[in-house]
C-alpha cells in the first residue's frame, strides 16, 4: 500500500452509517479504509492487526462503548482516535467529556449522507486529515503518588498573582489532572484557553465543575479578576488582561489561526502582570502558545511546558520548549502539586 496513504479503522454498529462514512472517507484519494467493525469486542480483535493511522470510532456499540473501548483500545494499540457520534450533536450530553479524557482525541457528529458541499462532511475530512498526523503516546493508567515536598525541584523565591494555561487536543484530561487538585480557596486566578468546536464550552466546564472543587466560569467583559476562580475566554473572542486587571474581550482578526488564542491571552498576560504570572502550556498541535509563553518568561515570570511522556499531543510543548520559553518541564500530575508548593511558600 502507498505509504502516503492515511489508513482509517471504522467501528460502527450502523451498516448504513458505516458505508455512509466510507464514502465521505474515501472521497479523498490519500484516505483508504482498512477495515470495519460493528461491535467493541470485534474493534478490539481487529485493531492490533490493522495497524490504522486513525480510529473513527461510535460512541454507542452494542458490547463495549465509551470511556471503557478507548481505554481498551490504547492500551492494546496506541493510535488517535475520532468519536463520530449522534451524541455529538446533543451539546447538553457531557459524556463526550469522559471519552476525551480517556484518551480520544476530538469528536464529530455522525453525517446523515455524503454530500461535498456539507459542512459536517468538510469539517469531518479536515478532522480526519489533521489527528491521522498526530503521535500518540501510550499513557499511564494511573497516576503516580509521590511527596512533592521532597522533591528536589526547587519553588522560585518569586511571589505571582496569576496562572495562565494553554492547551488544545488531549487538554480535557491533563486540565481535568491539574484542576481536580487544586483547593475551592486557591490563593491568585487562573485564566485557561482550551481550543474546543463551537457550542461546546458551557458543558465542558459544568463537566470540569463535577470534578473538581475550585471554581470554573465564562468571562465577561471588565470583569475583575478573583481568586480561586478558573477563567475562559467566550467562545469565538480572544480574553485579554487591561491596564486595571479587568477581563476584556477582541475579536478575531483575518490572520489568527485559533480564536480564542493562547498566544494573544499570554502575551497580554505578561504585560500586565510582568514577573508576577505563571504561565503552563499543556498538550495540543501546533504552536499556538509557545510565543505567549516565551513573552511570559522574557517579562520575568514563571513558565512550565508539559512534558511529553503525558502529553496526547507534544507539538505546542515541544514548539515552547524549542523557543526555550519553558524554564520547567512537568508531568501533568506534577503541576498542581508544583503550584501548591509554590503558594504555599508564598504565605510562609
Amino acid at each position: 500500500m502507498n505509504t502516503n496513504v492515511t489508513k482509517i479503522f471504522l467501528v460502527d454498529d450502523s451498516k448504513v452509517a458505516l458505508e455512509v462514512l466510507r464514502k465521505i472517507i474515501e472521497s479523498v484519494p490519500q484516505f483508504k479504509v482498512i477495515g470495519t467493525a460493528t461491535s467493541g469486542k470485534e474493534a478490539l480483535m481487529l485493531l492490533p492487526g490493522l495497524k490504522p493511522d486513525l480510529v473513527c470510532l461510535d460512541y454507542y456499540l452494542p458490547d463495549l462503548q465509551g470511556v471503557p473501548l478507548v481505554k481498551d483500545m490504547l492500551a492494546l494499540y496506541p493510535v488517535p482516535i475520532l468519536i463520530i457520534s449522534g451524541l455529538v450533536k446533543d451539546k447538553n450530553s457531557k459524556e463526550i467529556f469522559d471519552v476525551l479524557a480517556a484518551g480520544a482525541l476530538d469528536f464529530s457528529p455522525k453525517p446523515a449522507s455524503y454530500d461535498p458541499q456539507d459542512s459536517t462532511c468538510k469539517k469531518l475530512l479536515e478532522k480526519i486529515r489533521v489527528l491521522a498526523k498526530v503521535h500518540v503516546i501510550k499513557r499511564y493508567t494511573t497516576s503516580p503518588t509521590f511527596d512533592l515536598a521532597e522533591s528536589d525541584l526547587s519553588t522560585p523565591h518569586q511571589m505571582y498573582d496569576i496562572v495562565v494555561i494553554g492547551t488544545s487536543t488531549g487538554g480535557p484530561s491533563s486540565l481535568l489532572t491539574i484542576f481536580r487538585s487544586l483547593p475551592r480557596n486557591f490563593p491568585v486566578p487562573i485564566i485557561c484557553v482550551q481550543h474546543m468546536s463551537k457550542g461546546f464550552l458551557p458543558q465542558f466546564i459544568e463537566w470540569l465543575a463535577n470534578h473538581c472543587e475550585i471554581r470554573f466560569k465564562i468571562m465577561q467583559e471588565k470583569e475583575k479578576l478573583q481568586p480561586g476562580m478558573v477563567y475562559f475566554p467566550q467562545e469565538n473572542k480572544h480574553l485579554k488582561v487591561n491596564e486595571h486587571k479587568q477581563l476584556v474581550t477582541s475579536y478575531r482578526s483575518v490572520n489568527d489561526k485559533h480564536c480564542p488564542s493562547i498566544d494573544v491571552t499570554m502575551q497580554s498576560v505578561s504585560q500586565q502582570f510582568t514577573t508576577k504570572a505563571i504561565g503552563i502550556l499543556l498538550t495540543g498541535m501546533g504552536a499556538d502558545g509557545a510565543k505567549g509563553l516565551l513573552a511570559i518568561r522574557q517579562a520575568g515570570g514563571l513558565t512550565i511546558a508539559q512534558s511529553e511522556k503525558t502529553c496526547v499531543v507534544f507539538g505546542m510543548p515541544k514548539e515552547a520548549i524549542e523557543l526555550e520559553a519553558a524554564q520547567l518541564i512537568l508531568d501533568d500530575y506534577y503541576i498542581s502539586p508544583y503550584l501548591l508548593k509554590i503558594f504555599q511558600k508564598d504565605k510562609q
